[in-house]
């Protein structure tokens, strides 16, 4: 229910929502996905991943009741400034609690949403420990704050490189996300996964497509 091009309406992600339900995709966790790829275990039929990046109030107080009335579970990648910060348009740690009892998966965005690539090529002392604090620290906060492992991050604008990965997997994380567009195969382990844009002008039809039903 925002302005920008990839907010969708409550009305519209219920529609997504639905036609998912109605077409058989089974929507799974992105734990249980990771899983069957470690595993090299395929699903029986089409499967689902749905997440949300950011940290906008509106995951709480309107994404969450209809990820429950429908019983989808879903990742939140969410960045920290944008919980610590005091404007109500943003999350709370209390919320973000609140989601994780809910079957909300918190998982990481960075600290301040910067573009990480840009701190890599600048390779000066300032910008590695930027770095540190963008994937390592923040990983270690929410671990702190929440009550699960923070195992995921999903790069900013999507924006990655070599450089990135080897760090990322210093950090900690079991799986890195970007929103190069295409399928995950789940007989494939990737490291790096692929996500797809919902812009806020896609229809019933645009989803389909995505879903390839």
């Amino acid at each position: 229910d925002g302005k920008g091009p990839f907010s969708v309406t409550s009305e519209n992600l219920r529609k997504h929502f639905r036609l998912m339900r109605d077409s058989g995709i089974k929507v799974v966790s992105l734990r249980d996905f990771i899983g069957r790829m470690e595993r090299g275990e395929p699903y029986d039929g089409r499967v689902a991943v749905i997440t949300f990046d950011d940290g906008f109030k509106s995951m709480y107080t309107k994404m969450m009741p209809i990820a429950v009335e429908f019983g989808y579970p879903v990742t939140l990648f969410v960045y920290l400034d944008f919980v610590r910060g005091k404007s109500e348009k943003m999350l709370t740690w209390g919320d973000i609690a609140d989601m994780e009892k809910h079957g909300i998966d918190v998982q990481c965005h960075t600290v301040t949403h910067a573009d990480l690539t840009k701190l890599v090529m600048k390779g000066d002392a300032a910008s590695r420990l930027a770095l540190f604090r963008e994937l390592y620290l923040s990983r270690r906060v929410l671990e702190l704050k929440g009550s699960k492992p923070c195992d995921y991050i999903a790069f900013p604008y999507g924006n990655y490189n070599t450089s990135l990965i080897y760090l990322s997997r210093l950090s900690g994380y079991s799986r890195v996300f970007t929103t190069e567009f295409g399928m995950n195969a789940v007989t494939r382990d990737n490291y790096c996964l692929r996500r797809h844009h919902i812009k806020s002008n896609y229809g019933v039809d645009d989803i389909k497509k995505i879903l390839g039903i």
